[in-house]
């Protein structure tokens, strides 16, 4: 069985599913073998798939932010997770990217559902670490968190407390949503500065104008990326994302 870090940036990216659909299935898979979810009227109600990216969506001016955080422990736990999931070589990691905007963003909003996975498998992860190797899993050396990562992967957790539910759903669902954070669009909360979109080699959905032109489609031209737009003209995204909707309301 693989390392949870052989899936490294460059290769996830190559796949193809960076910009499709294809994660968002993975995270649906990974929901249905979740245990039921307390009953309480908020969580009754959602039986609905995950929204992946959307459900990190940032509030809407004048919207409060969704009212979720993590505890400090589990903050810190998660990006030790999220830090060998995508590790920082040289480029910006899932850290730097701002995984952990992004995840309690999504668990504040249509990912509701998943707090409980968290809530229970950070904790989990701890405990598990401390009977092990009798340190925290945030103190542990990278090649110790990686035995603990590949061991949630493959579901063989010594000492895995029954109450956590199952340990691979809780590995898959916080994989997969650093990866969505490390590569949905700044707005979502991570891929900060364009982290993600720069080692993917993204430019961006569009440029200031609106949209590509032929040559640039045609490779004529070259592209111009957000964080270069943001570098010669401060104030272009703003503009370009008003000009764009005034064009569409007509």
């Amino acid at each position: 069985m693989s390392s949870p870090i052989d899936l490294t940036r460059r290769a996830l990216l190559v796949l193809g599913t960076v910009f499709g659909g294809s994660l968002w299935w993975g995270l649906h898979d990974a929901a249905a073998k979740t245990r039921k979810p307390r009953e309480t009227p908020k969580t009754a109600k959602s039986a609905k798939a995950p929204k992946g990216a959307n459900a990190a969506k940032a509030p809407k001016p004048g919207e409060a932010e969704p009212p979720f955080r993590l505890g400090d422990a589990e903050r810190k736990t998660f990006e030790a997770v999220a830090a060998r999931i995508l590790p920082a070589d040289g480029q910006p990691g899932a850290v730097e990217a701002g995984a952990l905007v992004f995840v309690e963003r999504a668990l504040g909003r249509e990912d509701e559902r998943f707090r409980e996975v968290y809530l229970s498998g950070l904790p989990a992860l701890e405990a598990v670490s401390k009977r092990l190797f009798g340190a925290a899993f945030v103190g542990l050396e990278a090649a110790k968190q990686d035995q603990l990562l590949s061991a949630l992967e493959s579901g063989k957790v010594e000492g895995w407390p029954p109450a956590a539910g199952d340990p691979t759903t809780f590995f898959e669902i916080a994989r997969l949503h650093v990866v969505y954070g490390y590569l949905a669009d700044p707005e979502y909360g991570g891929n900060r500065e364009y982290a993600g979109w720069k080692v993917a080699g993204y430019p961006g959905p569009s440029h200031r104008l609106g949209a590509y032109t032929p040559r640039q489609m045609s490779g004529e031209e070259p592209i111009q990326t957000p964080w270069q737009e943001l570098l010669q003209h401060p104030g272009a995204p703003a503009a370009a994302a008003a000009s764009s909707n005034e064009r569409r309301s007509r």
